[in-house]
């Protein structure tokens, strides 16, 4: 991990560099681009209430000018009061007096920011604390958890329940295991990809597509995206952008032909719809850490599933006793 680490946050560094050189150099062509999309529409609905906004704030601009013209005169600024009493405070108080709000809001909101995010540091701290003390124990104490776990299970029915739990943890011991190994040679492949192709941060896009994945059908969008917008500022062609399609299909196609197959295999026994059946719904009910235990809580259900026709089928009433 740290030779990962070594390698791979400078040449992100160095990418995010790459793209703000190339948006600062490109920027009069991109101005360019939408002024001539502007004008295109220039006679549509949109392109008239544009002009129409734009002369408006021109209009109000030129008469904030023609007031304070007027003011710098000696002439009443309509409020009962001459404007040349102004004339007699020193410029510079009458600007720091106009920008005492600004600088106020400033100060206050940098001091909130300060205040949060040292709290939400030692928060953050304090919670992987807890979080590894609290994994120490249980892992110490795991098989203690477990025996007493099986003493309180009815007799006649111990048997039967540590069989259906024990293959529920096989189930998502082969998910976990196989989800990992599955995002790491997806990151693998797209990072060689992207590498090849030239576009810039591509270990980073790669970490995120691959990993991402740990959500099925979801990390595809969140490398494909970023990784088409970067190619298109870098190069600004059709071509590349079809690159980073190639790039991304084969890795789906491998992910799911040979790679899933051949590392999870057919453990599970989950059918693609019923795969998008469980992230909609778990994802509905459960936000976005639904999305992340949907595949773990549909491999449970299904072995529930299964426990339940197997009995179904040893009653009265399915063999037609």
């Amino acid at each position: 991990m740290g030779g990962l680490l070594t390698y791979t946050v400078p040449k992100t560094v160095s990418g995010i560099q790459h793209v703000g050189i190339a948006l600062k150099d490109r920027y009069p062509e991109y101005q360019a681009k939408i002024e001539k999309v502007i004008n295109g529409y220039r006679d549509t609905g949109f392109g008239v209430l544009l002009k129409s906004q734009l002369e408006t704030e021109e209009g109000g601009e030129e008469q904030t000018e023609r007031q304070q013209s007027k003011s710098r005169n000696g002439k009443s600024d309509g409020t009962g009061k001459s404007a040349g009493l102004e004339n007699k405070i020193p410029k510079p108080i009458l600007e720091l007096k106009k920008h005492i709000p600004q600088v106020m809001n400033m100060v206050l909101g940098v001091v909130k920011n300060v205040f949060y995010s040292t709290f939400g540091f030692f928060g953050v701290i304090v919670n992987i604390i807890v979080f590894g003390v609290v994994t120490v124990y249980l892992l110490n104490d795991f098989n203690t958890i477990v025996a007493k776990g099986n003493e309180l299970l009815p007799s006649k029915k111990k048997e039967k329940i540590v069989d259906i739990m024990s293959r529920i943890d096989e189930n998502l011991k082969a998910f976990f295991r196989g989800q990992v190994m599955v995002c790491a040679i997806l990151s693998i492949i797209y990072g060689i990809g992207l590498t090849v192709i030239g576009i810039p941060m591509s270990f980073l896009l790669a970490f995120v597509g691959g990993f991402g994945n740990m959500i099925p059908y979801v990390g595809i969008g969140l490398g494909l995206i970023p990784a088409i917008i970067l190619a298109f500022i870098q190069y600004q062609d059709i071509t590349h952008i079809l690159l980073v399609g190639l790039v991304f299909g084969t890795g789906q196609f491998l992910e799911g032909t040979v790679i899933t197959p051949k590392i999870v295999g057919d453990k599970l026994g989950l059918n693609p719809v019923a795969i998008i059946l469980s992230i909609l719904i778990c994802g509905e009910i459960f936000g976005f850490l639904g999305l992340l235990l949907a595949v773990p809580i549909a491999s449970i259900v299904k072995v529930l599933i299964d426990e339940g026709i197997v009995k179904y089928r040893e009653t009265k009433l399915y063999k037609g006793g």
